[in-house]
């Protein structure tokens, strides 16, 4: 965006800023995911009850979550381990929020419903610090 539109933004009321921020329906409620977000085209399986359902982020992984695209079933949790303070979390979209701010160096989330659901690194997404999680049934 050019400084002017990027002005216009910051002066405009967050209601206005909802198919910005994934809310298209401006209910609160996160919009649809694209499923190659992040550019994920293929998800590793983490539907075995005994897999490991951890994202791991920042440190010495850079500015990458590891791994990028999970695919869980409903019903799992994540935990997302790396500093929430240098790479704060944000749901982009889904089909419930889910991915609420974490604090400390690590948070879980528990998936209920069916769907993609993307998730980013507020400050350093334009360097592709985003991922992917696919709940599926």
């Amino acid at each position: 965006m050019d400084e002017m539109n990027m002005d216009a933004m910051d002066d405009a009321p967050l209601e206005a800023m909802a198919d910005a921020t994934g809310d298209s329906a401006g209910d609160g409620a996160p919009a649809e995911c694209p499923s190659s977000y992040a550019g994920c085209t293929t998800y590793e399986d983490r539907t075995a009850t005994n897999a490991s359902r951890e994202v791991d982020f920042g440190g010495a992984l850079g500015m990458n979550f590891v791994p990028k695209c999970s695919m869980i079933k409903a019903g799992q949790s994540v935990i997302f381990v790396g500093n929430f303070a240098i790479h704060p979390l944000a749901q982009v979209c889904g089909p419930a929020d889910v991915i609420v701010d974490g604090t400390g160096t690590s948070a879980q989330f528990m998936f209920t419903t069916p769907g993609t659901y993307n998730y980013k690194c507020v400050v350093h997404e334009a360097f592709g610090m985003k991922g992917s999680i696919q709940v599926v049934p």
